[in-house]
């Protein structure tokens, strides 16, 4: 009868499998880092494309409002290193009084009154 030693019968020794598992977890910890950033990537390009259209949709009012004001208005048009106040005429014959100016918790922000 022929008897089979520990180093003839195939298989992985432990030294090896914890190689394997290490390199797996190296492999793992990358992946999930690159998929996170690129969640984070996608996430803030949206934001960013929120707040451009936001912007655009601003301006494009502020502009028609300026282009609406009336230099014959019994306000004017006043503007400073901060602000900007007009008069439009509305359709009803009444005069609205606008004003754009910076303002905000750091004086920043684009605000609007009316």
């Amino acid at each position: 009868m022929h008897r089979m030693s520990i180093k003839s019968i195939g298989g992985w020794t432990l030294i090896e499998l914890m190689v394997v598992m290490v390199i797996l977890m190296v492999l793992s910890i990358a992946l999930f880092a690159t998929y996170t950033a690129g969640v984070d990537t996608w996430n803030r390009r949206g934001v960013y494309a929120t707040i451009q259209a936001d912007v655009r949709r601003a301006l494009e009012n502020m502009t028609r409002e300026i282009h609406q004001a009336s230099f014959n208005s019994p306000y004017g048009i006043n503007a400073n290193g901060s602000s900007l106040e007009f008069e439009v005429l509305e359709s009803d014959d009444s005069w609205s009084h606008i004003r754009y100016y910076l303002g905000g918790t750091n004086g920043t922000t684009l605000m609007r009154e009316q």
